[in-house]
């Protein structure tokens, strides 16, 4: 009995496989065939190079007989995999691995979504360098008309002869050491446009990572921040949440050949040396028009909401929202607007979110005195319980034993997941404690220390291999 029954299950937002449950050894087509760079294979059934969003019918027959399934593509989440990528979950963040802690790796990962130059944006992301000071080689942020494979491997960390590419590089190698004609120091940001991470012939930069110039390859998360300003044509960089590189630029004309919507994408390379390194994308906001600004910021234990306009049109007020899910949204605070304005205006309100351990997010939105609104894109909050110096460091020995070190005595300790669940929670007189955490995923959580004596709180990350 021929059967030609069939499934088909999407592997990305552009790419779907079909598997057999009937007879084998049919042939799979498009019916009707939707044109275009969309493609199939006769033999496996595999779509690539599909549209986010798209529908597609697929027939399959073997011997006369025939059947379809019909398969809709992602259209959110959707970031194409190349080289080393892949994805997964760390600490219950969805990340993606550009490359493992191997020698001779390259992995990119471009974001589906196309963003526009002609606009503000800003774009955070949490991101791992690799446990080892001495590996190798870095990562970019990479900003270009036409994704696709992966740049040049090693010291050009996976971005190098991608034509008309902005390249935002976190070198992590000194590649010329002592002489520092390319790389100022191993842990660096630059921001070129030639396509060449192994000349001096940087746009801006280079500038060390941190202030002091340590090392950010300490198997610690950092937070990046790409800010946008689409009128002076500013791109600043911040790490850690200082800024560390402006760079004035006309982009669009002078790298993207006058195209004013990009992709972006992240890439990474090892090289004789390697370093484990990932990101866990976040948000990318865009404000609406006459938004030049928004930003959630820490001032001593108070969480602060700031945003400057350019300009207001008949704006009535802004109501601000925070969401834990990026689906349920809660009122903040309702602010005034200036009504008609054409000079920069800059707002602050003090979020009384309680400073919980789960990550949360807030949106803007701008109301005109006729009811219409609009939205902001989400920014990423900010926990801001005091750093009371009660923390000093961290390591792992082996996979199992956790050793933690601080700097007060008497205080009681409580290891969340990234997402607020409590894991683990104990009390400790001394300096240092030795945790056992072989019941636990490899991943990032929250260790809160409060003191017993003054009530002092500190949270800070740590990472369980």
């Amino acid at each position: 009995v021929i059967n030609p029954s069939f499934t088909l299950s999407a592997v990305s937002c552009k790419r779907a496989n079909a598997t057999i449950t009937g007879t084998t050894g049919g042939t799979f087509s498009f019916n009707p065939n939707p044109g275009g760079s969309v493609s199939i294979d006769p033999n496996t059934g595999a779509i690539t190079n599909g549209t986010p969003g798209a529908s597609y019918t697929v027939q399959y027959t073997v011997c006369g007989n025939s059947s379809t399934q019909s398969i809709s593509m992602p259209n959110t989440n959707c970031w194409e995999l190349n080289g080393s990528a892949q994805n997964t979950t760390i600490g219950g963040q969805e990340c993606i691995q550009l490359t493992a802690e191997v020698n001779n790796q390259t992995g990119c990962a471009w974001d589906a979504t196309p963003i526009n130059f002609n606009s503000n944006f800003n774009l955070s992301l949490d991101y791992y360098f690799g446990d080892n000071v001495n590996g190798a080689d870095g990562t970019t942020f990479t900003f270009q008309p036409n994704p696709g494979a992966c740049g040049q491997s090693g010291g050009q960390l996976g971005a190098g002869g991608i034509p008309n590419a902005l390249v935002i590089e976190f070198d992590t190698y000194d590649n010329d050491n002592p002489t520092h004609a390319v790389d100022l120091l191993a842990d660096h940001i630059a921001v070129e446009v030639d396509g060449n991470m192994l000349n001096s012939s940087h746009l801006c930069g280079p500038t060390p990572a941190k202030a002091n110039g340590s090392s950010i390859d300490d198997g610690q998360i950092h937070s990046v921040s790409i800010q946008w300003n689409a009128t002076t044509k500013a791109l600043s960089i911040y790490f850690d949440g200082a800024l560390r590189l402006t760079c004035v630029h006309d982009f669009v004309t002078n790298v993207f050949g006058g195209n004013n919507t990009v992709y972006w994408g992240a890439t990474a390379a090892t090289g004789g040396l390697n370093n484990q390194q990932y990101f866990c994308p976040q948000t990318l906001v865009i404000l609406p028009a006459e938004m030049t600004s928004f930003t959630a910021k820490c001032s001593g234990d108070k969480e602060l909401i700031q945003w400057t306009t350019a300009s207001e049109n008949r704006v009535d007020h802004f109501l601000v929202e925070y969401t834990f899910d990026g689906y349920v949204f809660y009122p903040l605070q309702q602010v005034q607007g200036a009504g008609n304005s054409t000079e920069l205006r800059y707002y602050s309100i003090e979020s009384n979110i309680p400073q919980i351990l789960q990550q949360h997010y807030y949106r803007i939105s701008t109301i005109d005195d006729d009811g219409k609104t609009s939205r902001s894109d989400l920014i990423s909050g900010t926990k801001c319980i005091e750093q009371s110096g009660l923390f000093s460091s961290y390591q792992m020995k082996g996979s199992n034993e956790m050793e933690i070190f601080t700097t007060a005595t008497h205080l009681n300790y409580t290891l969340y997941t990234s997402t607020g669940q409590l894991v683990k929670a104990f009390y400790n007189e001394g300096n240092k404690i030795s945790l056992n955490v072989s019941d636990l995923a490899q991943g990032i959580y929250l260790l809160k220390l409060e003191s017993t004596k003054t009530g002092q709180q500190e949270v800070t990350r740590v990472f369980k291999q």
